[in-house]
């Protein structure tokens, strides 16, 4: 029988402020860790650990330290398994204690770095199973798994590979509309600064990329961003002082502007947070229009 092993990849890197002290002795124990500034990466050429072995005395500590956290995944888990391997036995806090972990265990305690963190977005786990020897080409063994505040998903290449050959993109008139306000936009901030008009750094970025890549990726990156500059705009109606603020005049140059843009590529990226990209969107339009007047 071939023995398999699953390389996995955690993406990005996780800042050591996002993680409790338990969660942090749990992937660091789970995974290879290694320093990446202010920030730890998460691999493993084997494989997560399904079984970790600690002192009953040092877990029960890293629990008690992050005990203020509410609502872990890590907490739970941990607390239950001491809880049950208790009962019935004298307990020695030096004794090892095998903890398990499984897959959907350790993808829950990113879960909840990922609702806590003020600067990741999304967690990325990719795995690959390959056999100690060839051959093996099943396209079930590769998958990425998408971890967000709100869900955790998984695809295998095999599903990619039919979404490839079967999905039609479809477009509904609603994005249409708002890539079209996204493209005013920034054809407007490009004549601002044909004709000399001060502009905000970030906007300088984002026509430097539309200068690198051209027309035709710049429409498909702002019809990338228009569902969620719809969303964007959705929040801004509920805000308590909000004016009938015009998607197209306001909130479109606005969203422009707090969007992160890069040299290469990945096109506009949102800065920090959902919460936190909607209140760089709001505080924009209250600098340039306090009371909602015509803009541009």
């Amino acid at each position: 029988m071939i023995g398999n092993s699953t390389t996995t990849t955690i993406w990005p890197p996780i800042p050591r402020t996002d993680m409790t002290p338990l969660e942090k002795l749990l992937l660091t124990t789970i995974f290879d860790a290694k320093e990446e500034g202010d920030s730890l990466s998460f691999s493993t050429p084997h494989g997560p650990s399904d079984i970790v072995t600690i002192s009953r005395g040092d877990l029960a500590s890293v629990l008690a330290e992050s005990a203020n956290v509410a609502d872990s995944m890590a907490n739970r888990h941990v607390a239950a398994r001491l809880d049950t391997a208790s009962q019935g036995e004298d307990v020695d806090p030096l004794d090892d204690f095998d903890l398990t972990i499984s897959r959907d265990i350790w993808e829950q305690v990113l879960q909840d770095i990922v609702r806590r963190s003020s600067t990741i977005a999304e967690v990325i786990a990719k795995s690959a199973t390959v056999p100690n020897r060839p051959p093996f080409d099943d396209l079930d063994a590769t998958s990425v798994t998408l971890v967000t505040a709100t869900a955790i998903r998984h695809k295998t290449l095999a599903d990619a590979l039919e979404n490839l050959r079967d999905d039609t993109p479809v477009i509904s008139k609603r994005t249409v509309n708002a890539a079209m306000s996204l493209w005013s936009a920034a054809l407007a901030f490009r004549h601002a600064v044909e004709n000399h008009r001060p502009i905000q750094r970030s906007v300088h970025r984002m026509l430097d990329a539309w200068d690198e890549f051209g027309d035709h990726q710049m429409r498909d990156w702002l019809v990338d961003v228009a569902d969620f500059a719809v969303l964007v705009a959705q929040n801004l109606a509920a805000e308590p002082d909000a004016y009938p603020w015009s998607f197209e005049g306001v909130i479109a140059p606005s969203i422009l502007e707090s969007l992160d843009w890069y040299p290469d590529l990945y096109g506009p990226q949102t800065r920090g947070c959902h919460e936190d990209f909607i209140a760089n969107v709001l505080a924009t339009i209250r600098e340039r229009w306090p009371k909602g007047d015509k803009p541009f």
